[in-house]
Parts: C-alpha cells; sequence; structure tokens
C-alpha cells in the first residue's frame, strides 16, 4: 500500500474506531473533534494525530479537507451533509457514515464536476445493505422483489431491548420517526414508521419483530 494520509472527522463511538482501524491498515490518520474529552480515545494509538477543532461552520470543514488522499465523516447528522458540500466545493474524496435529512444525490452533478467523491451513508443499514442489494441486482439483472431486513443484535443481549445502539442516538431516533420512504409497485412512496409489523424467525435468537424505517437511502434511485 502506497502512503495514504486519511482525514476522520469526528471522534465519537464510530470515529474513534474507524481511525484506529485506518492507522492499523497502515495509513497516516488525522482525526479532528471539538471535544478534547473525545479524542482521548486515539490518545497514545500509532499513525494518528489528535486535533481539536470545532467544524461546525463550512469554512472549517473545508480547511480540514485539504491535503488527504481520502476523509471519512463521522460527525453528527446535523454536520453530515455540510462535510459534503464542503467535499464537493474542495473536490475531496468523502466517506461518509452521517445519517442526513437531506438528499446525498442533490449533490451529485456538482461532485461529477468538480472531480469529487462521495460514498454516502456507509453504515449497516444503509450501507452494507445498499452494497449487497446492489450485488444481486447486477448479478440476477432484474428484481421483482426486494426485502432488507436489518437488526444489531449483540452477542450478549442485555434486558430489557436486547439491542445495541452503536451509533448516535438521536440520528437513529430520526430513522424510526420520519416517514419512511419505500418501492412499491415502481413506485417510491411514503409511508408511516415502525407500521406494517412482520415477525421473523432467526436461529439461535427468536422471533423478531420488524418494521419500516427510511432506511433504503439510495436505493430508491440505483434500484429500479
Amino acid at each position: 500500500m502506497g502512503w495514504v494520509r486519511a482525514l476522520v472527522l469526528g471522534c465519537g463511538a464510530v470515529g474513534s474506531r474507524t481511525a484506529r482501524r485506518l492507522a492499523g491498515a497502515g495509513l497516516e490518520v488525522v482525526v479532528v473533534d471539538v471535544n478534547p474529552s473525545a479524542l482521548a480515545a486515539v490518545e497514545g494509538v500509532e499513525g494518528v494525530e489528535a486535533v481539536v477543532e470545532d467544524l461546525s461552520s463550512l469554512q472549517a470543514l473545508r480547511r480540514s479537507l485539504r491535503g488527504f488522499e481520502v476523509a471519512c465523516d463521522c460527525l453528527p447528522s446535523q454536520l453530515g451533509f455540510k462535510a459534503m458540500r464542503a467535499a464537493v466545493e474542495e473536490g475531496a474524496r468523502l466517506v461518509s457514515v452521517s445519517y442526513v435529512a437531506e438528499d446525498p444525490l442533490s449533490l451529485d452533478e456538482e461532485a461529477e464536476r468538480a472531480g469529487a467523491l462521495i460514498i454516502p451513508d456507509c453504515g449497516l443499514a444503509p450501507g452494507l445493505s445498499n452494497v449487497l442489494a446492489g450485488r444481486a441486482y447486477a448479478e440476477l439483472k432484474e428484481l421483482r422483489e426486494l426485502h432488507v431486513r436489518v437488526g444489531a443484535i449483540p452477542s450478549t443481549p442485555k434486558p430489557p431491548l436486547r439491542h445495541a445502539a452503536t451509533w448516535n442516538l438521536a440520528d437513529l431516533l430520526h430513522e424510526y420517526t420520519r416517514p419512511a420512504r419505500i418501492i412499491r409497485g415502481g413506485r417510491v412512496i411514503e409511508v408511516d414508521p415502525l407500521s406494517a409489523i412482520v415477525q421473523v424467525w432467526v436461529e439461535g435468537v427468536g422471533l423478531l419483530e420488524g418494521f419500516f424505517s427510511d432506511g433504503l437511502r439510495t436505493m430508491l434511485k440505483t434500484i429500479k
């Protein structure tokens, strides 16, 4: 692997682990956060430099992106789209795990003109679920139905919810409270979140309940 400088925006639960993994892969990593105590999570990690900076403005985000081959946006959702906008204006490469309310594809044409590359929604779902669905779509050539069912079941579930919340809690609540967009009959429609309860049996886990949430994201436009 060649010498690569990587920037991590945000040093929360996801950002700190991202910085560690990138450094472990041999990249030179700079992680930026407004909170010095959050940056303590990467203190002493070889290959990781911690920088205290307020990233709430577009100008600060643009400055931070300069001089890096790739950046990873691990900021809360209220800053995620601003980070994408900054990447477009700087012609940067940005991978984002922020669950933004805005449509990342609205920046598509502008990003192409600027030579920027943005990969949005790189979480579990949306994220890995989109990759798997895209692979199935590419291999099968035609999809009549696609059901995406995702859970966050920890290896040692604990009551009362027996669920793992590894992401920004406010962003998770947004996913479960704003209208869910799905494709039905070839058309994108909105349905109530947490509606259409289904039961799913998972071997080794038991009986689970599933419901609609706004997790298809870019698949609403990329898979027909």
